[in-house]
C-alpha cells in the first residue's frame, strides 16, 4: 500500500482557498478600507473569555477619570502602587483570590494560563495594590466557566482498524458477504453521514470581479453540483440512502442571490471557454488531452445541471432530495457566528439561531429539526436557547460527550437528552479519522488528483490571465492535470479511471471498517448504535476531487449489503427509542486543540472588544426602539445585519490561518464601523440615506430580518 498523506494536512487546516505551498498566499483582494474603528472605548468594561480549559483571556477599557480617581485614593495609603489583575476562583458563594498579575498602564488585554487547576468558575478584577498590601479595585469581570475535562479513554468503538491497513482482506470480505445473506434485513447499527456546507456572505457589485466571490463559484462547481449528480444517480438507480446536510443561512442567501447567480454563470462560461482552448492546445498530447476533455465535459455538465435541470437554484435541488426522504437538511447559525464568545449576551446567541430558523422556514416551509453549531462550538446553556427556537438536536465534538455529566452510558454511539429536552449527538473519531486524518485519510492517496497543481500557475501568464481574477495575481482555475504521486515535486499525470477504482476501494474499506466497528460496539450496548460522521461538505469535490464519487460508492455498498450497517438521519434515529440517556455536555469545539483557541489567539483577539461593544449597543437600541417604523426601522434592521456579518467565525479563522488576512480584517472593520456609524445616526436622528441604501443593496441577506430579535 502506498504511503498516504501527501499535503493532505492542508485540507484539515484550510477551508478557504489558498495558493500552492510553493506560491505564498497573495493579498489579492481589491476591497478598500471603508471605515476606521476606535482602538478602545471610553468606558469601564472588563471581559473574561475562555480560550481553553488551560487558558483564559481578559481585555478591558477604563475611563481615564475613573482610574485617576482610584489611583489618587490609593496614593493616600501608599506612594508605591502596582496595577494588577487579581484572579479569583469561585466556589459556591465564596470568591477565593488565587494570584495577582502585575501589568503596565499600556496593556489592555492579557492571557492567563490555568494549568493544573480543578476550579470551574473564574473572575478577574483589575485594580491597584499598595505597598501595605491594600487592594483598590477598579472593576470586576464577568464569571467565566471552564468545563472539567477527562481523558478520552472510552474505547467502545476503537477497533483501531485504520492503524493496520486500508485494504480489508478479500477472503474476510467474501465471508462477511455470505454471512449477511442469513441475517435479518434490519441492520445491527446505523451511520449518520453529516455534511456541513457553509461560506461567509461575500458580494461585491462595486467591483467587476472579486477573488472572494470565487469561493462560492468553486464550491458550486466542485462540490454542490457533483453532490447533486451523485444523489440523482442514486435516486435513478433506486438506491435507498440517508444523508444529513447542513446549509448555513448565509450560504443559502448567496445561492439564491440573482446577482451572484449571474456572476457565477459568467465564471462558468469562462471555464468552459478555457477548457475548449485546452482541448485544442493539448491535442497532440493524448494523456493531457484526455484530461482536458474530461474538464470540458465536467464544466458543460455543471452548466446543464445548474442552469437547465435545476433552474439555477442549488437550494431547490437539495430540497428535492429532502422531499424524497433521502436527505435531511438542517440549519446552522445565521452567519456562522461562534456562539461560545456570545455568552455575555444570550440574546445574541438567540438571534443567530432565530434568524437561521426564519431563513430555513422561508425556504423549506418548516422549522429545522437539527442545527449544526458553527465549528461545533458549544457552551453549556446553549441547548436551552435551541429548544426555545424549536430545534430538536445538535452535534458536539466527541470530548463534549466524554467530558459531560454524568459519564456517557453509550459513549458517542447514542444521542443524549439535555435538560432542555433537546438531543445531542457526539462525533465519532474513528470514521472522522478515515477521511480527515493527514496520515491515514483517504484523500491523501497518491492516485487522487493533486489540488496544488493548477494550470493557473503552471501555464504562461498571458494565456491564463483572461480566465483568472482581474487583480493580476495567479489563481486556481480548477483545471489540474496531475495526481498526488507522492511527497515530491515531480508529479505524474492524473489517471481518472485509476482514481475512481481507488475511490471505490476506499469506499469498500470504509464500509468494511464501519461494519467491524458496529459489531464491536453492539456487543457493549443494549440498543442499536449510531455512528455520527460529520465532515465539511467542501472537502468532497473541492479539496478531495474524488470525494463525491467515494460517497456514492459507499452509499451503494450500504444499500446492496442489506446487512449490518444502514444509513440513517438523526431525526429518524430519535424515533427509534422512547427514551434516551441524559447528559449535560461539556464545553467543546471541533477546532484546533478542541476548544476555542482557533478563534481566540494573538492573531484575532482584538475583534472581540468591538463585537461585544456593538452587541451591547444593538440590544439597547432594540429595547429602546420597540415597534419602530419607517426609516428608523430600516436603520435598526441594517444594524442587526451588520452585527451578524461581523460575528461570522470565518473572519477570525482566516486571521489565524493567514490566508487573505487583509480581507478578513477589512470585512470585520467594515461591519463594525458601519454599525457604529448607523448607531450614531440613530441617536442623532440625522440618517445618511445614501449609506443606508447602499448597504441594503450590497448585503441582501436576511431581507425579512426583524431587529426586535435583539429586544
Amino acid at each position: 500500500m502506498k504511503k498516504l498523506g501527501a499535503k493532505i494536512s492542508s485540507i484539515v487546516k484550510k477551508k478557504i482557498s489558498m495558493q500552492t505551498s510553493n506560491d505564498k498566499p497573495h493579498e489579492t483582494s481589491n476591497l478598500k478600507r471603508k471605515f476606521y474603528i476606535p482602538e478602545r472605548y471610553d468606558e469601564n468594561r472588563i471581559v473574561l473569555m475562555v480560550a481553553s480549559p488551560e487558558l483564559l483571556y481578559v481585555y478591558w477599557d477604563t475611563k481615564k477619570q475613573t482610574e485617576e480617581s482610584i489611583r489618587k485614593t490609593a496614593s493616600i495609603e501608599s506612594v508605591e502602587l502596582k496595577k494588577v489583575l487579581r484572579v479569583y476562583a469561585v466556589e459556591e458563594d465564596n470568591v477565593i483570590p488565587i494570584k495577582d498579575i502585575e501589568i503596565s498602564d499600556e496593556v489592555r488585554c492579557w492571557y492567563i494560563p490555568m494549568a493544573d487547576t480543578n476550579w470551574e468558575k473564574w473572575i478577574v478584577e483589575i485594580g491597584f495594590v499598595s505597598s501595605r498590601d491594600g487592594f483598590f479595585p477598579i472593576m470586576k469581570s464577568n464569571t467565566a466557566f471552564i468545563s472539567k475535562t477527562v481523558k478520552n479513554d472510552f474505547v467502545m468503538g476503537s477497533a483501531n482498524l485504520m492503524t493496520k491497513s486500508f485494504l480489508a482482506d478479500e477472503k474476510s470480505m467474501r465471508e462477511n458477504k455470505r454471512l449477511r445473506k442469513v441475517r435479518k434485513t434490519k441492520g445491527q447499527g446505523f451511520i449518520a453521514l453529516v455534511l456541513h456546507a457553509h461560506l461567509p456572505f461575500v458580494k461585491h457589485p462595486e467591483y467587476k470581479t472579486s477573488l472572494e466571490e470565487r469561493w462560492l463559484f468553486e464550491a458550486i462547481t466542485d462540490t454542490y453540483i457533483p453532490l447533486i449528480n451523485v444523489f440523482d444517480g442514486l435516486v435513478d438507480d433506486e438506491v435507498d440512502f440517508r444523508l444529513t446536510l447542513s446549509l448555513s443561512p448565509s450560504l443559502i442567501c448567496m445561492l439564491k442571490d440573482e446577482f451572484l447567480i449571474n456572476r457565477y454563470m459568467e465564471h462558468l462560461n469562462k471555464l468552459i471557454h478555457l477548457a475548449e482552448l485546452e482541448v485544442k492546445r493539448t491535442r497532440k498530447d493524448k494523456k493531457v488531452n484526455k484530461l482536458a476533455v474530461m474538464y470540458l465535459e465536467k464544466f458543460n455538465n455543471t452548466k446543464y445541471v445548474f442552469q437547465h435541470k435545476y433552474n439555477s437554484d442549488v437550494v431547490s435541488a437539495f430540497k428535492k432530495f429532502q422531499d424524497l426522504g433521502k436527505l435531511e437538511i438542517i440549519t446552522c447559525c445565521a452567519t456562522h457566528g461562534y456562539l461560545p464568545f456570545m455568552d455575555m449576551h444570550p440574546t445574541a446567541v438567540k438571534a443567530q439561531v432565530k434568524v437561521a430558523v426564519e431563513v430555513y422556514k422561508s425556504v423549506f416551509g418548516l422549522i429545522p429539526r437539527g442545527i449544526w453549531l458553527p465549528e461545533c462550538g458549544y457552551q453549556p446553556g446553549h441547548e436551552k436557547i435551541l429548544a426555545e427556537c424549536g430545534i430538536k438536536y445538535f452535534f458536539v465534538e466527541s470530548h463534549g460527550i466524554y467530558s459531560g455529566t454524568p459519564d456517557p452510558k453509550y459513549g458517542v454511539y447514542s444521542p443524549y437528552e439535555t435538560e432542555s429536552g433537546t438531543f445531542v449527538f457526539g462525533r465519532d473519531g474513528e470514521s472522522s479519522k478515515a477521511v480527515w486524518s493527514s496520515k491515514e485519510g483517504y484523500p491523501g492517496d497518491y492516485n487522487y488528483r493533486e489540488y496544488y497543481r493548477d494550470i493557473g500557475f503552471d501555464l504562461d501568464y498571458d494565456y491564463v490571465k483572461p480566465f483568472i481574477n482581474g487583480c493580476g495575481a495567479r489563481l486556481n482555475t480548477g483545471i489540474k492535470y496531475y495526481r498526488i504521486t507522492g511527497q515530491t515535486d515531480e508529479k505524474d499525470f492524473y489517471d481518472r479511471h485509476k482514481a475512481l477504482e481507488t475511490a471505490e476501494l476506499h469506499a469498500g474499506n470504509f464500509f468494511f471498517n464501519r461494519e467491524k466497528q458496529i459489531e464491536h460496539i453492539k456487543g457493549t450496548m443494549d440498543r442499536t448504535p449510531i455512528i455520527v460522521a460529520p465532515y465539511d461538505a467542501e472537502l468532497f469535490g473541492h479539496w478531495w476531487f474524488e470525494g463525491p464519487d467515494w460517497l456514492g460508492f459507499f452509499l451503494r455498498k450500504v444499500n446492496d449489503s442489506q446487512g449490518i450497517l444502514e444509513t440513517i438521519t438523526p431525526s429518524e434515529y430519535l424515533e427509534y427509542y422512547d427514551e434516551y440517556p441524559s447528559i449535560s455536555p461539556a464545553m467543546s469545539s471541533w477546532g484546533w486543540k478542541g476548544y476555542n483557541e482557533m478563534w481566540l489567539n494573538g492573531s484575532n483577539d482584538w475583534i472581540y472588544r468591538h463585537l461585544h461593544k456593538i452587541t451591547e449597543l444593538m440590544v439597547c437600541a432594540a429595547r429602546e426602539n420597540k415597534n419602530a417604523g419607517g426609516i428608523t426601522r430600516r436603520v435598526l434592521n441594517q444594524m442587526a445585519r451588520e452585527l451578524l456579518l461581523a460575528q461570522a467565525s470565518d473572519w477570525a479563522f482566516i486571521m489565524k490561518t493567514g490566508t487573505l488576512l487583509g480581507y478578513a480584517v477589512l470585512r470585520t472593520e467594515e461591519h463594525v464601523g458601519r454599525f457604529l456609524a448607523l448607531h450614531e445616526q440613530l441617536k442623532s436622528g440625522n440618517i445618511d440615506i445614501q449609506m443606508l441604501t447602499s448597504a441594503e443593496k450590497v448585503y441582501t441577506l436576511f431581507k425579512d430580518i426583524d431587529y426586535s430579535v435583539y429586544g
